[in-house]
Parts: structure tokens; sequence; C-alpha cells
């Protein structure tokens, strides 16, 4: 959900990170609370209810991230809060994210894969990424087993498939024409 809210904290953020130089840390921190708030259910009904005092969020946020996270970000959180827009923080940090990754020249790729990969094919993607994207990149690997075997990638509006899936339900629609 990007609002013009939304983008408006995470550029005022972003310019405070840059002016105590701390973007860099608060980038981590970002990272760190769209992952909590995409996997803690029990955490996003809490800052949800609108029945739980707002001195009791900033507590229960004080606790779960005090020493984890900059206290920049913390306080940051605690505005948020404090402007019933503790709701909107997944999609603050992800703005947060493309601000950074903007100003940085950070490319996100997403690699999915059928099975589990070593270290070693990991430094393959990113050695082969790396020359053919401008400027620096952010690997993700996911397992999904969907696939069969081979792997998916997405870098921006690029994407390659080379499942097996892909490949066999191609086939697939192949012999359908034929037949």
């Amino acid at each position: 959900m990007n609002t013009k809210a939304n983008i408006r904290y995470a550029r005022a953020l972003y310019a405070l990170g840059e002016e105590y130089n701390l973007s860099d840390s608060i980038y981590g921190d970002m990272k760190m609370l769209m992952d909590v708030f995409f996997a803690d259910r029990e955490l996003r009904a809490l800052m949800a209810n609108p029945t739980i005092p707002n001195s009791i969020k900033k507590k229960a946020l004080t606790l779960f991230f005090d020493g984890k996270i900059e206290s920049l970000t913390l306080r940051f959180l605690h505005l948020l809060i404090d402007r019933n827009r503790e709701t909107n923080t997944y999609w603050i940090a992800y703005q947060y994210m493309d601000i950074y990754r903007w100003n940085h020249n950070i490319s996100c790729a997403k690699v999915r894969v059928a099975v589990p990969i070593d270290k070693q094919i990991r430094e393959i993607f990113e050695k082969w990424l790396q020359d053919k994207v401008e400027g620096k990149v952010e690997l993700s690997i996911k397992q999904n087993s969907d696939l069969i075997g081979g792997f998916t990638l997405r870098v921006g509006w690029r994407y390659i498939d080379q499942s097996l899936s892909w490949r066999m339900n191609t086939l697939k629609r192949e012999l359908n024409k034929k037949i």
C-alpha cells in the first residue's frame, strides 16, 4: 500500500538518516521491521487494535526492539503510533528501502530455486548478476518446490524463468497445439 503519506514518512526518515549519517543502519532496521511485521501476526494485531492505548504500544515496541535497532528508528516508530500510522509500518519500511536502494544504486534480485543452494552457487549467482546489472545487487533467494528444478530470477522489470515446471508447461502447450 504505497500511499502518499507512507512515501512522505519514508522520505522524512531517509532525510533524517542521511542528516545523522545513519541511513545504512536504518536500512537494516527497516529490513528487520518488514520481516517482523510480516511474520508476527500478534504484533500486527497489537498495533492495529484501536482499544490498546498508545503508551502500551510504545512500551511493547521498546521492549521488543530496544538495543536491536537505532534509537532514531525507535523514536520514529513512536511517532507513527502518535500519528495513528502504526498499521502502515510495513509499507513505510518498504518505501524507505526503495528510496535507499534508489539513492545507493542497488538493484534487488529475487531468485526462486526448487532446492536449497549452497554458498558456492549463491556466489556464482551474485557474480553473474554483478556483471549484468549496473550498481550493486542485493540478492534474495527463496525455495519454491513447485518449480521442480531450475530457478526463476527477477531483477526490476526483468524476469528469467529457467524452471523445469515452466519448460514442462511450455512442452505441454506445444503438444496440445499439435494435437
